[in-house]
């Protein structure tokens, strides 16, 4: 019994003592407003934290720099593929493929984009903005005397070339090209 009132006795000093910590001071500036025992109202307490807002933004970006031109453009390139064939008059053939490049006209250009034919070939889709017609000679040489046999190879590629400003030069795999809407 002395036990539990000894347990009695700690616990009432100890309940005085944090009754003394609570007690709080309220000042407005300098003078002393009022003096009491912080009281806590745990019937009205609110566990859950208030759900965060969320606020769509939408940002716009303004700027000085005229838009990018960007031009749809067909590159064509043409060259002839060489068979040199040495023919001994007992009909032992000898020979050497060679590639000579052609120079493609604008015009050359615009018929294998009409036609899809590099000379009377027709050219075959490699990729989706790719044609190319690409053979060796087939034909043989002159019993006897030394033959030079071409084919003419074309290959086609469609490209969008892009400049920073209606005014700047467009630049192109084949150097600078002037900027129009027709860029063959």
């Amino acid at each position: 019994m002395k036990l539990l009132n000894m347990f009695t006795i700690i616990l009432l000093l100890t309940s005085l003592a944090t009754a003394d910590a609570l007690q709080a001071t309220l000042c407005h500036c300098n003078e002393t407003v009022e003096t009491e025992i912080l009281q806590f109202d745990d019937v009205n307490c609110d566990n859950e934290a208030a759900s965060p807002r969320y606020q769509e933004i939408i940002y716009y970006v303004h700027t000085d720099r005229p838009e990018p031109l960007n031009v749809s453009a067909t590159i064509c390139i043409q060259w002839y593929r060489q068979k040199i064939v040495d023919r001994n008059i007992w009909g032992e053939e000898n020979f050497v493929i060679n590639t000579v490049p052609k120079h493609t006209s604008e015009e050359d250009c615009r018929t294998m984009m009409e036609t899809y034919k590099c000379d009377q070939h027709y050219m075959f889709p490699v990729s989706p903005n790719k044609m190319l017609f690409s053979s060796d000679p087939v034909e043989a040489g002159v019993r006897g005397s030394q033959s030079v046999i071409e084919l003419l190879n074309c290959a086609m590629q469609k490209v969008n070339l892009t400049s920073p400003c209606p005014s700047c030069p467009l630049y192109s795999p084949i150097g600078p090209v002037e900027a129009s809407t027709d860029v063959v």
